[in-house]
Order: C-alpha cells, then sequence, then structure tokens
C-alpha cells in the first residue's frame, strides 16, 4: 500500500511539473503577441473605473477634468496593436500622474524557468550586478558599496555601460512609470538607485554575466561580471560585539565615544516587538536613541504603533480613522474568476472565515457627512506609553527619499508632536499620509497588466499645511559622492557631534 500511495504521489508532482513547464513556455511565447487597440482600450476604460470608485484620494494631486482628459487622451493614441510592454510604458506614466505612491503598473516580465528561479533565490542576486549598491550623481551611476566577491571594482568606480546598455538610458526610460507620494523627488530618486539593475533585468532576462564598461578614476576598464553562485553566510553581529542586538528587520548598535548612544536601524516595519531592542538599551542606559529609517519603505502599522508606544511618555493619537470611497470598498479582492485555481481551492475552503471577516470589516465602516471612515477593530487609534523600558531622552530620526508609507506615519507623528529632531533628507512619503491599508491587485482583462494601488487613506494625527511635501529634516544633510568614497556617513557624524555638544553644554 506504501509503495502504491508513493508511485501516484511521484506521479502527480511530474505532473504538476510538465504543466507547470508548459504553462511557462506558453506565457513566454504569447508574451511579445501584439494585442488589438480595441481590446487595450477597455483595458484603459476598466481601469479607469476602478480608480475612481476606490481611490480615497484620487483628486488630491490631479484634477477631476485633468485625470479624466488624460485617460480619455490615451484611448485616441492607442491605434495600432501593442506589446504588453509597450501598453505599459503608455499606461503607467498616466497611473503616475495621480501622484500617489502606492498606485503602480507592475512592469511585464517572462516568467522563469524553475531553474533560473532556483538560482535567483539561493542567491538573492537578480542580476550578476546586483551585489553592487550604486547611486546615480549628476546622471552618472557610481558604485557606492561592493558586497561582491570581486574586491577590484572600488568605491567611487563609474558604471558606463552594462552589455552596452547606459545606466542612464533606463534612468530615462523608467522615470516617469512610477510616482512618489505628492510632489517631492527623492522617493523616485532613491527607487531609481536600489532598482537601476532590477531595469537589467527587465529589459535584457535572465544573465548569468554580463560585459561592463567601467571608469576607475579616469581608467576605462572593461570586466566580465558572472553571478555568484557561492551563498555567503554573515554573522549577524561582530565577534565580541555583545551589546548589538539584531532581528531579520532591525539592527541595534550603540555609539559615540563611550558607546552609549543607541543606534537603531530598522529596515522596515514587519517587526511586531521590539521589547528586547529597548530591553538592551535600557540596560546600557542609553543617553540618547538614533532612529535611522533610511531606506525603510514602510510595512504594517501594527508595528509603527508597537514601535512608537515605547518613545512616550504620555498617550497620543497615531491615527486619524482610515478614509475609503464606501461602505463597500474594502470588499474588493481578486475576482474569482481570476484566481489560479489553487486559488479558488483555497477561497471556497475558507469562505466561512472570509465572511466573518468581510462582515467585521462592514461594521467597522461608519459614514459621517457624506464621508466614509473605516475605524479598525484590533487596536485603537490613540498609542498609550509602555511602562517597562520607555525611553525618555533624547530621540534623533535620520530619514531620506527610501522613507516611505508606514515609516512616514511614524515620522509625522514624531515630528508633529516634537519628539525627536530629524537630521538628513526630505523622506518620500507625503507629512499629511498616504493611501495604502489595503491594496488589492487588480489584473486587466486583455493585457494582463497588474495594477495596485490603496484604498485607505490613512493620515497621521500630526499633519502640516505644506501641500504635497514628505517629512523635512531639522537638519537637512545629503551626502555627496566624495562621502560614499570615503565611506563617511555625515547624517550620524552631525548627530554625534551635536550629542557631544550637548553633553559639554550639561
Amino acid at each position: 500500500m506504501q509503495y502504491f500511495n508513493n508511485k501516484y504521489l511521484l506521479l502527480f508532482v511530474t505532473i504538476l511539473f510538465l504543466v507547470s513547464c508548459n504553462s511557462i513556455r506558453r506565457y513566454n511565447e504569447k508574451f511579445d503577441e501584439k494585442i488589438a487597440p480595441e481590446k487595450l482600450q477597455k483595458d484603459v476604460t476598466y481601469i479607469h473605473k476602478k480608480l475612481t470608485k476606490l481611490h480615497p484620494q484620487l483628486y488630491y494631486y490631479i484634477s477631476k477634468k485633468d485625470f479624466d482628459f488624460k485617460f480619455d487622451s490615451l484611448k485616441k493614441t492607442i491605434q495600432e496593436p501593442l506589446t504588453r510592454k509597450e501598453f505599459f510604458f503608455k499606461l503607467s506614466p498616466i497611473i503616475a500622474s495621480i501622484k500617489q505612491g502606492h498606485a503602480s503598473v507592475n512592469v511585464p516580465i517572462k516568467r522563469l524557468t524553475k531553474d533560473k528561479k532556483k538560482v535567483i533565490n539561493s542567491t538573492n542576486l537578480l542580476t550578476p550586478m546586483s551585489d553592487l549598491e550604486v547611486e546615480f550623481y549628476n546622471q552618472k551611476l557610481y558604485v557606492v558599496k561592493n558586497k561582491s566577491v570581486d574586491s577590484s571594482i572600488q568605491i567611487g568606480t563609474e558604471i558606463i555601460s552594462v552589455d552596452s546598455v547606459k545606466p542612464i538610458t533606463l534612468f530615462d526610460k523608467y522615470y516617469n512609470t512610477f510616482a512618489s507620494d505628492g510632489l517631492n523627488t527623492t522617493f523616485k530618486k532613491s527607487m531609481l538607485n536600489e532598482n537601476i539593475f532590477a531595469y537589467y533585468f527587465v529589459d535584457q532576462g535572465y544573465k548569468d554575466s554580463v560585459k561592463v564598461k567601467l571608469n576607475d578614476k579616469g581608467d576605462t576598464l572593461i570586466k566580465m561580471i558572472k553571478r555568484n553562485t557561492n551563498k555567503v553566510s554573515k554573522s549577524p553581529n561582530k565577534p565580541g560585539d555583545r551589546k548589538n542586538l539584531d532581528t531579520k528587520n532591525c539592527h541595534l548598535s550603540f555609539v559615540g565615544k563611550d558607546s552609549n548612544i543607541a543606534l537603531l536601524k530598522i529596515d522596515d516595519f514587519m517587526s511586531f516587538s521590539y521589547e528586547r531592542f529597548f530591553r538592551k538599551i535600557d540596560s546600557v542606559k542609553s543617553s540618547k536613541l538614533i532612529i535611522d529609517l533610511r531606506g525603510n519603505p514602510g510595512g504594517a502599522a501594527f508595528s509603527c504603533r508597537k514601535l512608537f508606544s515605547y518613545l512616550i511618555d504620555t498617550s497620543y493619537y497615531f491615527f486619524n480613522p482610515y478614509e475609503v470611497t464606501s461602505r463597500t470598498s474594502l470588499l474588493q479582492t481578486r475576482r474569482f474568476r481570476e484566481k489560479k485555481m489553487i486559488g479558488k481551492l483555497f477561497h471556497l475552503a475558507f469562505l466561512p472565515i472570509t465572511i466573518l471577516r468581510y462582515g467585521i470589516r462592514l461594521s467597522a465602516v461608519k459614514k459621517k457627512e457624506d464621508r466614509y471612515f473605516y475605524i479598525p477593530i484590533l487596536y485603537d487609534l490613540k498609542v498609550t506609553p509602555k511602562k517597562k523600558y520607555n525611553f525618555k531622552n533624547k530621540i534623533y530620526v535620520i530619514t531620506n527619499g527610501g522613507t516611505f508609507s508606514s515609516s512616514c506615519i511614524l515620522s509625522s507623528n514624531l515630528k508633529g508632536y516634537k519628539l525627536a529632531t530629524f537630521v538628513g533628507e526630505e523622506t518620500g512619503g507625503e507629512y499629511n499620509g498616504t493611501c495604502a491599508g489595503q491594496m488589492p491587485t487588480f489584473i486587466l482583462p486583455y493585457s494582463k497588466l497588474k495594477i495596485n494601488f490603496g484604498i485607505m487613506y490613512i493620515k497621521a494625527s500630526c499633519s502640516t499645511d505644506v501641500y504635497g511635501h514628505g517629512i523635512m529634516p531639522d537638519i537637512e544633510i545629503i551626502p555627496t559622492l566624495e562621502d560614499r568614497i570615503h565611506q563617511h556617513d555625515p547624517e550620524l557624524e552631525w548627530i554625534l557631534k551635536d550629542s557631544k555638544n550637548q553633553k559639554q553644554l550639561d
């Protein structure tokens, strides 16, 4: 009987593998097929209606007249068949024009085979260049950190081209395909720095080696850079550094002359407990706390609230009620027929739980003066301070254009309640809130492009009269290329100097 079961299990797995391979092959064969203009026009109408019905702040940065005009004009320009990628470059700037950073069109790419996916997942490298950190300065791309096995690539080296494609070409090509929150440009700059090699991947496909042209202090070099397929195990803490504490999302260290200034680097807000960090900070009796939110894209609102509770000595409102477009807008999900078979089975199996969850959401939506607001049931809008390990000394926050979404909600409250000194660059997310929370994926009927946008307007309790900008630093410091070359951290250096001056005054 055991043999019988194993035999059929093996047969089932084999069939699934063959179906998957055929599905990938068929998808890639059709990827570059042209789609009829009338079908693409229907796709435009479809997403226009979804945005109009569900986006709670659609006309905050663009008027209804201009918004409708852009969509009407787009439909008129589509008179010839287009591939899905050609359609992406026409549609994405229109979605970006609403200036809501969470509203985006996913770049269409061919599907990878299982073997190629395995290589990317095991190495965490999308391209052979992906373990180089790079930044644009004066429209040129420079290496600012080298985490690769090739130590010959020096910090400050300019990347002239990758397989004959210049970085600025991709910068210009993708710059208008996504938006920041509002009028700032810091988020777009940060995203392009972080994702430029992802755009190489989108344009050129999977490669295990690339030909790179470099400018190293005036000398032109040609290098063949191969994908590093060796897993590198990294120790989270330096040997003997017992004070430091690391988790997947947060990194605590101690800096300053006496090593008693706590530096908490938060990569994203997906941690649900901060007690271990503040217990360690309390045990060291840190005189100051630096919260580094550079490059933090956000995450769970619950996580932000948890952190905030360790930084306050009295109760504060953290959110306003979330604004939505209607009583039923939160029921929005992918249509049943758009789900894959396993998704349909999962949906049917848990249908009673789904109905209960939607019922709870409906009961939490209240109408006020012709507007609808959702008040989360699981937690209060007000945050009370933690009694244990609460931090009561001076706080600094470092931000840049990569500080986005819920990390800006936290920053808005810390700034508005005057709880911290901000150092660095204007955040990429808006001071007054963001449209996020629930982010359904809409699959266009014919092109199959995937579009995401937030259907909750999440606004911090603190706000500003400044229109369309992020949280402005009290001390603006933007690192230069020279800072990167000499591995300076000017924001942190300013804070340490300021802390030293304050200690002398005390």
